[in-house]
């Protein structure tokens, strides 16, 4: 922890570490109770008289409960991980779940995310997943924060190769928020509010400077754009 970190700080930090232990203390009851609903669900489904309308209902039900456990499962272990271990990881998978987190969070503020999760190249690195993961949704969060509470954005996701290297791409057509102190800092320098609002991305740069990587701040014609670039798994 920097000497400069204030007691807003720490509050925040510790904070953070609460709700990862109580998550990873009340997944299992809660993805219990996911489960009674889509088995429930399932039960009447197969029940005889019902109509089309209520038939699609309970699928959508039993799809909607399924894909929540998923999603807190994934959370669950985020929640644990203590980031001991590199593996070969693939990139886009690590990508589509970054969106999945935060997916909802992005439509609730009006904004529109895309990212082929399904597309090439099926690009792996050598990396600590759940650091990875952690990246990745900085440099979402970063994207979102371009808006600054205006709705009708848009931020888009890509997975590239180039050069031996994996690249993951977050575009956004917010305003530019990056001045020159930020692009050589990254957050290290400027006032306070402008420390804050790159906190995440100066986290996401020592994850990939600590996989071999780096982190670049770039303006686009219509916005700004954030990559991640890290050394190919061989």
């Amino acid at each position: 922890m920097s000497p400069e970190t204030g007691p807003d700080e720490v509050i925040a930090l510790n904070r953070l570490a609460t709700v990862a232990r109580v998550l990873a203390g009340t997944a299992h009851d809660v993805n219990n109770a996911l489960q009674i609903i889509g088995g429930s669900a399932e039960l009447l489904e197969n029940q005889p008289g019902l109509t089309d309308a209520a038939k699609r209902a309970l699928a959508r039900i039993r799809a909607q409960a399924a894909r929540a456990g998923g999603l807190l499962d994934d959370l669950s272990h985020f929640a644990r991980d203590r980031g001991e271990v590199a593996t070969r990881v693939r990139l886009r998978e690590v990508v589509g779940q970054a969106a999945a987190f935060r997916g909802w969070a992005i439509r609730r503020a009006g904004l529109t995310l895309t990212f082929d999760r399904d597309g090439a190249p099926p690009v792996e690195v050598m990396a600590q997943r759940g650091q990875l993961l952690q990246a990745v949704i900085n440099i979402i969060i970063d994207a979102e924060q371009a808006f600054e509470g205006a709705r009708g954005g848009s931020i888009t996701l890509l997975v590239a190769e180039d050069d031996g290297h994996a690249i993951v791409r977050a575009l956004n057509n917010g305003p530019d928020r990056f001045d020159q102190a930020s692009q050589r800092g990254l957050g290290d320098s400027g006032d306070a509010s402008s420390r804050a609002a790159l906190t995440g991305l100066t986290a996401a740069r020592l994850i990939a400077r600590a996989h071999g990587g780096a982190l670049t701040l770039d303006r686009v014609p219509a916005g700004g754009s954030v990559t991640l670039r890290l050394p190919r798994a061989r």
